[in-house]
């Protein structure tokens, strides 16, 4: 009796020191989660290459001669064309025209410094091409102010030459028009407006630019 006694408390002590069963023991817990897919391979089709962010175009270098009699609109004109190119290319000033792209100079009517015109000419400004400065020059592009002409519009004058500079022509209209309305070359043109730089943008396989409203309507 004694003997079947220990045996029976010897089994209940076993059971209760078993330790329970872990979680999820049972047929119905989950499965392990399946390894993630390695990524497809597709030989055959190539790959191409990001290209890589243009760089910036480097900033158009301008001498605003300091003996220019309207100094102060002639830098206008400049700042007029930083604000039509503004984040599509900067202009800066030098101090020599020796590393400039661009030399805006003040010659008197007889220089015959203008293609074509009559040794004493009536025309407020002229430059000795068409286009070119967008792009690197080996000396500098000049822009050559009459002077007796060009100062009651110094600014557009000034501005109108640097357009052809760029490539623009009288035919592109705006304030680019040959034979400009005396109200419309005494008027403040903030900057260059939208008809000649839309052209330009074309010219130059360009776009970005910013034009100004023209302040007096052109015909």
């Amino acid at each position: 009796m004694t003997n079947r006694l220990l045996v029976l408390l010897f089994a209940l002590f076993a059971v209760a020191c078993t330790p329970p069963p872990p979680p999820f023991a049972h047929d119905d817990a989950p499965a392990p989660a399946a390894p993630a897919p390695e990524p497809t391979e597709y030989p055959s089709v190539p790959v191409v290459a990001t290209p890589p962010a243009p760089a910036p175009l480097p900033a158009i270098r301008v001498f605003v001669d300091p003996r220019i009699g309207e100094y102060d609109a002639v830098v206008e004109a400049v700042e007029a064309w930083r604000v039509a190119t503004a984040g599509v290319r900067d202009w800066v000033y030098v101090e020599s025209y020796e590393l400039a792209d661009v030399w805006l100079l003040e010659v008197g009517p007889y220089a015959r410094v203008c293609p074509g015109a009559p040794e004493d000419t009536a025309a407020w400004g002229c430059v000795q091409q068409i286009g070119g400065l967008w792009e690197s020059q080996p000396e500098p592009l000049r822009v050559f102010l009459i002077s007796g002409n060009y100062e009651a519009g110094a600014k557009l004058t000034a501005m109108h030459e640097l357009g052809h500079l760029l490539g623009l022509t009288h035919a592109d209209g705006g304030f680019m028009t040959g034979n400009m309305p005396i109200a419309a070359a005494l008027a403040d043109w903030e900057c260059p407006d939208a008809e000649p730089l839309d052209r330009l943008q074309t010219k130059l396989g360009i776009t970005g630019l910013t034009a100004c409203a023209a302040p007096i309507e052109m015909e």
